[in-house]
């Protein structure tokens, strides 16, 4: 062990620093730049407080719960105020909807259905001045809702105003013209305005336009008839009749309506074009017409210039055996060569249309446009046919008074196809007429 000690001026040995503090490392021994040794770092941020966090976080909290208030107030509040009120309504209640009604209007004035249900309400209520003044006000800013004008003209109609109704019914017509509640409103004021034509076609079309309604057709048809209109009538009841065919309020009126039309009504009595001429429905095989109504007076054959072979039975009476104790005028019966009815012939004044169209008046100038008119050339008489444009039904005239002493002779033709069987393959026999003979 070496014990001896180290001498500090030995080179390979550090001595003690010098305890002068004065002392410094020379610049170019430290490594700094003189821009670093320039250099002050910037002071540290100070926090912020923590009160302040807290305000912001309060005043975040207060504006998410004001403007869900503010919404609940504005929209879901008056949104339940109102199917509260509508639900109020539905059961008649019609007080505590109104004050509901108004209550959503102070809050959401700006809904657009809130003064149209408070009218509503008052109309019930039996305070028609007040409901025009809300469907007026409502009105300022929907003016193309139609149910408000149809409410604004009937209150005015049960007011006894019809002048006053006809302006805001004929604009619910415009903007609704199938809409039958108008068109029957309207047909009314013109009813009481004098304007018969002109109700009987706002009436006429609320027929048209009726959603199968079985008493609103009647009433309807009812009012027709007071206005004489019979026919349009009659179309009322018989719908009404088809919708509801063991009410026997439609079977009353079709019989007032037939009778005013001199029509029968009893419907083996009808000329249906292309089906029936009174009991005989075209289609019937021989075999189920002589079971149903026996024999024919005579039978013979019939061959057309175009080569068709017919079969022709005639029967001066009918006696239907589904109808014991009633007889039918006679018929002529045309059967092809499958043995089929094809035509059906009779010169009877009592068949007719449902609408009044027979023997007796198919020459009638308001018929005319309902007719294709032919003019025969047999150079031995002068005959006209006038076939239905829609076909199934024809009508023949002829004066015979050069040839025989029978004079005119009529008859009317129910038939398949537009027109009738004998006569299709030989359209050179007619000439076309422009509309039927008005004399």
């Amino acid at each position: 062990m070496n014990d001896r000690p180290q001498d500090p001026s030995s080179p390979h040995e550090p001595g003690p620093l010098p305890e002068d503090s004065s002392w410094e490392v020379p610049g170019e021994l430290t490594g700094i730049t003189p821009e670093e040794e320039a250099f002050t770092p910037p002071p540290e941020p100070r926090p912020l407080p923590r009160g302040l966090f807290a305000g912001l976080g309060l005043l975040l909290l207060l504006a998410f719960v004001g403007g869900g208030f503010w919404y609940y107030r504005h929209t879901v509040l008056p949104e339940k105020h109102f199917q509260e009120a509508s639900r109020l309504y539905e059961a008649r209640r019609y007080a505590p909807a109104l004050k509901l009604f108004r209550k959503v209007l102070k809050e959401r004035p700006e809904r657009k259905d809130t003064l149209f249900q408070i009218g509503v309400c008052l109309e019930s209520l039996g305070r028609p001045g007040e409901a025009l003044d809300a469907f007026a006000s409502h009105l300022e800013n929907q003016p193309r809702d139609e149910g408000a004008w149809i409410r604004t003209g009937r209150i005015l109609l049960s007011l006894g105003r019809p002048e006053s109704a006809l302006d805001p019914l004929e604009k619910a017509v415009r903007l609704a013209p199938k809409n039958p509640e108008t068109q029957r409103l309207l047909g009314e004021v013109y009813r009481r305005l004098g304007s018969r034509d002109r109700a009987v076609e706002h009436l006429s079309l609320a027929l048209t336009w009726n959603p199968d309604q079985v008493d609103t057709l009647l009433r309807d048809a009812k009012a027709l008839m007071g206005l004489k209109a019979y026919g349009e009538a009659l179309r009322g009841y018989r719908k009404a009749a088809e919708l509801a065919p063991e009410d026997p309020r439609p079977k009353h009126g079709l019989w007032a309506a037939r009778a005013q039309l001199g029509l029968p009504n009893d419907d083996r009595f009808f000329l249906v074009p292309g089906k029936s001429l009174g009991p005989v429905t075209l289609g019937l095989s021989k075999e189920e017409v002589l079971a149903r109504f026996g024999d024919p007076d005579s039978a013979d054959g019939l061959q057309t210039p175009g080569g068709k072979t017919f079969e022709v039975w005639r029967f001066p009476r009918l006696t239907d055996r589904d109808a014991p104790g009633k007889a039918f005028p006679g018929c002529r019966m045309v059967f092809d060569e499958d043995g089929r009815l094809v035509q059906a012939e009779s010169a009877s004044p009592a068949y007719k249309t449902e609408d009044g169209l027979g023997v007796a008046s198919f020459l009638n100038k308001r018929y005319a446009k309902r007719f294709s008119g032919w003019q025969e050339t047999d150079h031995r008489s002068v005959g006209y046919r006038y076939a239905l444009k829609e076909g199934g039904l024809t009508f023949y005239v002829s004066d015979l008074g050069g040839i025989t002493p029978d004079g005119e002779r009529r008859a009317a033709v129910v038939h398949t196809g537009p027109l009738p069987a004998d006569d299709r393959d030989q359209p050179e026999l007619w000439l076309p007429l422009k509309s039927p003979r008005e004399d």
